[in-house]
């Protein structure tokens, strides 16, 4: 019975995959709020280098809603150096949408895992436990994290989902600017001297952040159903997104390690769209665009007083119940 206490209280926060123990089928809380959309032709947001950057020992996180990108797109990414070549690592989508993180070392050697480097051949070091597939065009909280001792770990909607151990060490010789939705990198010495962009991730990007810490499972799960501020310990990157205006991008954290939209402070084509989402449609609880059963589920699944993130209470009185039920009857079909 605990096992199925834990999936109904997990369903009642965000939604895992189908479960048949409990008989309801899942689905993604909605991220809501300012969020950026990327054009996977040239968008990016820049974070200038700072030394606070996490190297070896990090947990990094985002909320991504994606199609299948048919090439691979990152996500966050500590890509190549201009001078050394070397990236730290970056997280990012393979062409069929699948998750992955890679490592380069000093002695510029890539690792990617839970897979060799794009290839369907398993590490020997890596297990999984769960589906790495996450462009299917609904939210999705991604993460990853690495300790001291090498050990990796990749969520998805707070599920560890692939862990690996005695990964390879990311290089310390990187220089390079932070990027979300995009990395740096060339084959060989980098034309003009400078890493170009590559690998642009095309969909909506929300929330993402950064450790100098390997967070707990526990954590993980406290950031997904709050904010990267629930665990503010070790955080040197934290970017909501909800700048309603400009090109700077804040970061919320104690490191202030801010940015701005595209490829240089001023406005250019590389700018991703600000964009708001749901505001209109409170009800939609999963994020699908439409209002029907499984936000009924979601309401029955959260009832009662709120405890922390609370997507069900749609009429904000702190409390999940029959007016919020009647909330999503009413507004019942496609969002307008």
């Amino acid at each position: 019975m605990r096992a199925r206490e834990q999936i109904i209280q997990r369903f009642a926060t965000y939604c895992v995959a189908c479960s048949a123990s409990v008989g309801l089928q899942c689905a993604t809380l909605a991220h809501t709020g300012g969020a950026l959309d990327f054009d996977g032709t040239s968008d990016r947001v820049t974070i200038p280098f700072d030394a606070s950057f996490p190297t070896e020992v990090f947990t990094i996180c985002a909320w991504v809603k994606a199609p299948v990108p048919g090439h691979r797109a990152a996500i966050i990414a500590r890509g190549e150096d201009d001078d050394s070549w070397d990236l730290a690592w970056q997280l990012y989508l393979e062409p069929n949408g699948s998750l992955r993180l890679m490592i380069e070392d000093a002695s510029m050697e890539n690792y990617c895992y839970p897979y060799v480097c794009f290839t369907q051949t398993l590490q020997d070091t890596c297990s999984l436990s769960g589906s790495l597939a996450v462009a299917d065009d609904s939210w999705h909280h991604v993460a990853a994290t690495r300790d001291a001792s090498g050990a990796l770990v990749l969520y998805i909607d707070a599920l560890a989902v692939a862990e690996c151990a005695g990964t390879g060490v990311p290089s310390a010789d990187n220089f390079q600017d932070l990027t979300i939705g995009c990395t740096h990198g060339a084959v060989g010495p980098p034309p003009g001297g400078e890493e170009p962009p590559i690998w642009f991730f095309s969909g909506v990007i929300d929330s993402p952040a950064m450790w100098n810490r390997a967070l707990t499972p526990e954590q993980i799960e406290a950031v997904h159903v709050g904010t990267p501020d629930a665990h503010p310990t070790g955080l040197v990157g934290a970017w909501a997104f909800d700048e309603a205006s400009g090109q700077m991008i804040i970061d919320t954290s104690a490191a202030n390690n801010d940015g701005f939209l595209g490829a240089v402070p001023d406005v250019d084509s590389a700018d991703p769209l600000r964009v708001v989402i749901d505001p209109h449609c409170p009800a939609d609880i999963d994020g699908s665009g439409e209002v029907g059963a499984t936000d009924i589920l979601l309401v029955i699944a959260g009832w009662g007083p709120c405890q922390g993130t609370c997507e069900a209470d749609l009429n904000g009185d702190g409390d999940v119940g029959a007016t919020d039920l009647l909330a999503v009857i009413a507004a019942w079909g496609t969002c307008n």
